[in-house]
């Protein structure tokens, strides 16, 4: 009979370790195919050493009340920071049955252990969902935004940190965000959730994007969520729910990088602008590279 229970036990353990923790960051973003038929890609950061990452399958919640598909993980994966951080993709096309909102959502286990604003992290699921909006009106569709910027980063005790997605709209439609807490089992907010500490405050700005934290006041590991809505001639077509996860670091020795740009310029539609960017190290002996991700489009 002891051996009979040991051996349970083992299975158990074992079972267990598969929906360990792990999950760090992530979102879900579509694209309209035609009709009612859209391509949806689920996009979950996870560490790559928790025996989790063997598994290849996720559900998804359609929205639209015909329950979830179990999706199979994309072979295209993408080391973010090796041995740290990984990149999968979940690909799917689904109908839905007609115009209507639909919330489309991934509840996954786990959420990966040491989240300093989440209580008891690793039993909490990582939670991400989707807004879409299918007009009665023929003819209107929506493709949701393109998020070019990873969701993972660092930060330092006592410096303002800044954080963009790069957001990108490829149907022009006005982008607008929000912050948001991370959510957990349900779409609740994930239990014990509290926003990170500040010395002066935590906000997004709902017009260029910027998640600015002024300043981290405590090092440790944070998540937090952002909603980036999308609005087409002042109706909301859509939104996608980011949660991001960032690294405070104490006794940093490096400073940020000054960026010089005129932010006024005027340009005719259809016509090129050209921008003249600089930057330079303020710690003097640091190699500075500019890279362009995105683009903003207001209206």
């Amino acid at each position: 009979m002891m051996k009979r229970f040991l051996l349970f036990l083992g299975f158990i353990l074992c079972f267990s370790s598969i929906y360990a923790t792990h999950n760090r960051a992530g979102e879900i973003t579509y694209t309209h195919v035609s009709g009612l038929t859209y391509e949806f890609t689920v996009t979950l950061f996870a560490d790559p050493n928790s025996p989790a990452i063997s598994r290849r399958e996720i559900e998804i919640d359609w929205g639209d009340n015909t329950g979830r598909d179990s999706l199979n993980v994309s072979p295209n994966t993408i080391d973010v920071i090796p041995g740290l951080v990984i990149k999968r993709f979940w690909i799917s096309q689904h109908t839905f049955p007609g115009p209507g909102s639909y919330n489309i959502s991934v509840t996954d286990p786990n959420r990966n252990g040491g989240v300093d604003n989440i209580a008891n992290s690793s039993a909490v699921p990582f939670y991400v969902e989707s807004l879409l909006r299918i007009s009665p009106l023929g003819g209107i569709f929506n493709n949701s935004v393109e998020l070019r910027n990873d969701p993972i980063d660092d930060a330092c005790v006592g410096q303002t940190f800044v954080h963009n997605p790069g957001a990108v709209d490829m149907d022009g439609d006005s982008i607008a965000y929000e912050l948001s807490p991370s959510f957990g089992l349900g779409g609740n907010i994930a239990p014990g959730y509290i926003y990170p500490p500040a010395t002066s405050s935590i906000s997004v700005n709902p017009i260029t994007g910027d998640l600015i934290w002024d300043n981290p006041s405590q090092a440790g590991l944070y998540n937090i969520a952002m909603r980036i809505k999308e609005y087409r001639d002042g109706v909301l077509l859509g939104d996608v729910l980011r949660d991001l996860q960032i690294l405070v670091y104490t006794g940093c020795n490096n400073t940020p990088p000054i960026i010089v740009v005129n932010s006024n310029n005027c340009v005719e539609a259809g016509q090129n602008i050209f921008v003249p960017v600089s930057a330079y190290d303020q710690d003097l002996n640091d190699l500075v590279t500019l890279t362009s991700v995105s683009y903003t489009h207001l209206t």
